[in-house]
């Protein structure tokens, strides 16, 4: 319970000499992604969704039930990566506030919320080498650009309400936290084919986790007997839907009309990289409670019994 009531607000603003106002790379998203939640743009597809709950395997459909499964894997504002020119810096914010009220003689009731977003962008450039058993020749070469951007939103609403010699304490907290990626790699392996494959491959991810969580705690005192009652509900939520690996191949063969130019084979025997589409979703929920009773026996020696309950 606040003394006294108060508001406080900050602003906050950094950056990098690698990121801030250097190219970036993302892709569009949702109109919300900047604040670290989907609009429903990254749901999983109805085509999808009615294909699992059928029980069929993918070769008892028809073909056109196929292609409108693939057709909506890929939507362009999920895959398409965007360069960004003069990327901004990062940003943050905060905003806490309390109060309390009297109520009646003997009654306080206080008031406490506070809530904060970040935003944060950051490169990287990763390089990586695969050579031979006896390390006596390197065959592949790559070179992968990173953008991430991660957001952070946490809020907070605490109630206490003390009574006499009573106090109940009502805390929920709100966690956010989504990253959103996107990455462009060039590659070139030359034990592929006569000449060696050359790869470019692109990511667009998404991953966010989340946490609710609330809890009540009850102190009362009836000298000589005192009781304290918990009780609280948690639950995490870890998504990471559409995250795509879109692989594009040259083979810089001599005979192939597409030899020279970087095409997605997506089931030819051509192709040495991966495309697919990933989605995972897990949930987690909590229960808990308890109770303890005390009795002062003395003013030195106290007697305490008490039950827990957890379920998840």
């Amino acid at each position: 319970i606040p003394s006294e009531t108060f508001l406080d607000v900050s602003l906050g603003m950094s950056g990098d000499t690698l990121t801030t106002f250097q190219n970036g790379l993302t892709y569009f998203g949702s109109d919300l992604d900047s604040f670290g939640f989907d609009n429903g743009n990254r749901d999983v597809p109805s085509n999808l969704v009615a294909f699992l709950d059928s029980g069929k395997r993918i070769s008892d459909l028809t073909v056109a039930e196929q292609e409108g499964i693939a057709g909506q894997l890929m939507p362009i504002n999920l895959v398409t990566l965007q360069r960004v020119p003069n990327q901004r810096a990062n940003l943050s914010g905060s905003l806490t506030a309390g109060t309390a009220i009297d109520i009646g003689s003997d009654a306080t009731l206080g008031l406490i919320a506070t809530a904060s977003i970040k935003n944060r962008l950051r490169n990287r450039t990763v390089k990586s080498q695969v050579a031979s058993a006896d390390f006596g020749e390197i065959f592949e070469n790559s070179s992968t650009f990173i953008t991430d951007e991660n957001m952070l939103f946490n809020a907070l609403i605490g109630v206490g309400l003390d009574i006499g010699e009573h106090t109940i304490r009502w805390t929920n907290l709100y966690i956010r936290d989504a990253l959103k990626t996107a990455r462009l790699e060039t590659a070139n392996n030359t034990l592929l084919g006569a000449t060696g494959f050359d790869f470019l491959n692109q990511q667009t991810a998404w991953f966010e986790r989340q946490l609710v969580d609330t809890q009540i705690v009850t102190e009362l005192r009836f000298d000589p007997v005192k009781i304290d009652l918990r009780g609280g509900y948690a639950r995490t939520d870890r998504e990471a839907p559409f995250n795509t690996n879109v692989s594009y191949t040259r083979t810089n063969a001599p005979g192939s009309p597409y030899g020279n130019e970087f095409v997605a084979y997506l089931s030819q025997v051509s192709d040495a990289g991966i495309t697919n589409v990933a989605f995972d979703d897990l949930k987690e929920e909590l229960w808990y409670g308890g109770i303890d009773l005390t009795y002062e026996v003395t003013p030195s020696l106290n007697g305490t019994i008490g039950y827990a309950y957890t379920d998840n």
